[in-house]
Formats: C-alpha cells, structure tokens, sequence
C-alpha cells in the first residue's frame, strides 16, 4: 500500500482502463479526513481502508481542492474520492457513488444571541397560561367557598376577598388557620380542594420549570425561510451552497470549508450563521458557537468513483459489511462522540 502524496496533474488515464495502484483523491475535511502527522485518517478514510485492505487493493492518496477532485474523478484522473460527498443527480450523472455510508443533515451554526428583553418576553408570555389555570382555579374555588360559607357566618360580598384569600393559602399548603370552614358542607369542599390543590400546583409548577428550562438565547429557525434577511455563509458549490440557493436564500460563499470556518469565527465577524454538514461544524467549532438542533435538510454520503472502474460491486459490498458492523460504530463514534 502507498501513502504517497502525488500531485493531481501528474494524472490522465482511459476510462476504460485499469490501474494496478488506484488513485484516492483526499481533502483536509475533518472529521472525515485529515492529515496527521504525514497519515490520513478519519471517518470515510478508515472505511475506505477497511474494504481496500479486505480486498486487497493498492492505493495512493492523492491531495486536492474538493471541486477539482470531483472533476478529476468525472475525467478519470482518480478513481475515487473520499471526504464526505453528498449523493445528488447532478453528480451521479457524471461519476459513480458508493452505497450511503452515512446520512448526514445540513445544519446551522450561529454567533448570534438574543436580547434580555427578547428572551423576559418569552418567559413572560409562557408563564401567562399556568398563572391563568392558577387565577381561574382560586377564583371559582374562592366563589364556591364563599357561597358555602356566607349563610352559616352571615357573610357579606366583601367575604369573598377572604374566600380567596384561603382557597390561596390552602393551595400552597401554608394554612395559617385564621380562616377556615365553619360549615359542613364548607368543610366538605375544604378537604376537596386540598386534593384537588395538589394536582394543580404540579401542573403549574411543571409548567413554570418547563418555561425556565426551554429558555433559548439564540434565535429560533424553524424552516430555511427563516434564513432569509440573515447574513449566511457556506462553501461554494457544495450541497448546502445548492440548497440554500434553490430555496432563493442570499448567502455569501467561501472558498474552501477552513475558509468559512475562519470567516466565520473571526472576532469581529459579521455572519450571523453557518450552513454546512453537521459533523464538520460540530467537530470544528468550539463550545461558544451554538449549533442548532433542527437541520435542514438531510443528505446521504457516498464514496465518488471513477466511471467504468469495474469495482463498484466490490465497493458496494464492502460499504455495506462494514456499516452494519461494531467496527463502523465505533469508528464514527470515535470522530463524532455519536
């Protein structure tokens, strides 16, 4: 096996023919493949020499930009490409794809947080239903106790203040005892309540936690409409460039994914998210940069090969003895935490 890095240029071959050593066009693309001390490694680079080495096939990498290897592979330059390829038509139309190896989603990342005031509105307007089930229920609990009670202890209207006030203190358990039932069916109600109380107080106290735990600092995008007025980068013409093209999204492009990368966590940088493959932006940005949870869209990976290499079968077999397997669990988990 060679691990020589050769350079692209060197390489013009028929379709139709065949190479005794098969040229392996790779990008620094982590976690899907990166150069570490002189060897390459990462995910499609280890499920790649795992077929090769079933197989037993020669090999060497070969080193470029990802757009040119992709053209290469077309032209027959290379007989395969590895780093994390979206399957599209318009690929497949010139090259040939691997089984899917992995579905990857296309993701967002942001700098961005929301104002103070932004996220008190939303807590506030969250907290308006369980204080509106609260407020409804010591009123009509209030209302009850006082037509129960006003009779016995000749009650007047402006008992009912008083009403609530112990339908209030009995809810949360407090009881100070200078207000309670004289009557029998007021005590009857009393015991109700407190039962009743119990649940409510759950329920409301669920709710409030819940408003306090879902609270968000960055801004919410529910579909890639949202995107739109927002200031976007991706890396041109790649998949998540097409996307967000089709969906008639302005979005700036850079280059190469470090460019973006490098755009984007720039201190005083003025996009307000990335757009690109979900595990390049996990595995690249630090903890201060927040990745949506909600992708876009999903998109399915593949290894490109070379048209008429006749080891598509072989290829195929091997992506799919190897997926299904603890090996393959291990190896993306080892590059993803996943």
């Amino acid at each position: 096996m060679l691990l020589a890095v050769l350079s692209l240029t060197a390489y013009a071959q028929d379709c139709e023919a065949s190479r005794d050593v098969l040229l392996i066009g790779v990008e620094n693309s982590p976690p899907f493949a990166m150069e570490v001390d002189g060897d390459w490694k990462g995910i499609s680079v280890d499920l790649w020499e795992h077929i090769a080495e079933q197989q037993g096939w020669q090999y060497t990498y070969v080193s470029g930009e990802f757009q040119a290897m992709l053209k290469d592979v077309s032209s027959c330059k290379l007989d395969l490409v590895l780093p994390g390829i979206t399957i599209t038509p318009e690929r497949e139309a010139t090259m040939d794809f691997s089984h899917t190896y992995m579905v990857e989603d296309v993701a967002i990342a942001t700098n961005m947080a929301k104002s103070g005031w932004i996220v008190a509105k939303e807590v506030i307007w969250s907290l308006t239903k369980p204080m509106g089930i609260l407020l409804l229920a010591l009123t009509f609990a209030g209302a009850i106790y006082w037509a129960l009670e006003s009779d016995k202890r000749k009650m007047n209207f402006r008992g009912y203040f008083d009403s609530n006030y112990w339908a209030m203190t009995t809810m949360v358990t407090v009881g100070y005892g200078d207000e309670a039932p004289k009557a029998y069916m007021g005590r009857t109600f009393a015991m109700f309540w407190m039962f009743v109380s119990l649940f409510i107080s759950a329920t409301i106290n669920a709710q409030v936690m819940g408003a306090f735990n879902n609270i968000s600092w960055v801004p919410e995008i529910n579909d890639i409409s949202d995107l739109k007025g927002r200031k976007i980068i991706t890396v041109v013409d790649s998949f998540s460039d097409k996307l967000l093209n089709e969906n008639q999204v302005p979005h700036e492009t850079a280059a190469t994914e470090d460019e973006m990368l490098k755009i984007f966590t720039a201190k005083k940088s003025k996009v307000d998210f990335a757009v690109y493959d979900r595990s390049i932006l996990e595995y690249n940005l630090n903890e201060d940069v927040t990745i949506l949870e909600r992708g876009l869209y999903d998109q399915h990976l593949g290894l490109a090969i070379r048209p008429n290499l006749g080891l598509l079968e072989e290829v195929n077999l091997g992506v799919l003895s190897s997926v299904n397997t603890n090996w393959w669990k291990t190896t993306v988990f080892e590059y993803t935490n996943q």
